[in-house]
Formats: structure tokens, sequence, C-alpha cells
């Protein structure tokens, strides 16, 4: 990858604001920042996204952990739940074609939001330190999707 010009510390620093300002990952205004104006080819502004968005949940993660908000049971739970998945993710994205892939990271989209829009969730004041397995469970289907 080529020197990036100076500006791109100015883009840095707007799209943090932006992105904590609106709970939202960086990396979704990154990868565009990075395609449409310094025209990386899109697996590398990606993959540059990814690495700053590591960067950035590493220190809220570390954050929320020392204020103790972190149910470190659910997160392994979790985690075992997800790793198989981001493995056979990746074998998959290097042997199917990238129509087949488009399409079903879509249509996954798709569902989870439905999925996230028909919850009956909601979060106030009333909030439990602690998630029991059983409970998280029963949205562990998620990293297979």
């Amino acid at each position: 990858m080529e020197q990036f010009p100076f500006t791109i510390f100015f883009f840095g620093v707007a799209i943090s604001c932006v992105a904590v300002m609106l709970g939202i990952g960086g990396g979704v205004l990154w990868s565009p920042v990075l395609i449409l104006l310094y025209r990386v080819h899109p697996s590398e502004a990606i993959t540059t996204a990814l690495a700053i968005q590591v960067g950035g949940m590493g220190v809220g993660t570390l954050s929320y952990w020392r204020s103790g908000r972190i149910d470190v049971r659910v997160a392994l739970f979790y985690a075992a739940l997800a790793l198989p998945m981001v493995i056979a993710g990746s074998v998959a994205g290097k042997h199917l074609p990238d129509n087949v892939l488009r399409l079903s990271l879509g249509g996954v989209a798709v569902v989870l939001a439905l999925f996230f829009l028909s919850g009956r969730d909601w979060y106030g004041d009333n909030e439990r330190p602690r998630v029991e397995i059983k409970q998280a469970a029963r949205i562990g289907y998620i990293p297979f999707c």
C-alpha cells in the first residue's frame, strides 16, 4: 500500500468522533473513505478498517473489563460458539464464488436485522448484572448464520 497523505490523520479524527457519537464501528466509515478517496483496493481497505477496529475495540474491551461490566462466562460461551463459525466462514470465503458470498451475506444481514427488530428485549434501568447461560443460549444460533 502506498504512503497516505497527511490528510488521513484528519479523516481518522473525524471518523473517530462520528463513531463515538453514533455508537458505530469506525470500520463502517473507514472502508468507503479508503476506497473512494484514496483508491485503495476493497480487500485492502476492509483489512485496514478491521485492523483499526481491533485497536479501538481492544481499548473499549479493556475499559469495560476494568469497570467490571463484562460477564466473562457469557463472553466465553459466545466465543466458543463463534470461533468454529469464523473458521468455517474463512474456509468458505476462500472456496465459494464472490456472488454466492455477497448474496449469502446480504441474506444473513436481513434475517438478523429482522430478528433484532422483532425482539422483545428492551433495555432500561432494570438491567440484570448477570445473564444465565440458558438465557444466552436462546440466541446462540446467531454465530451459525
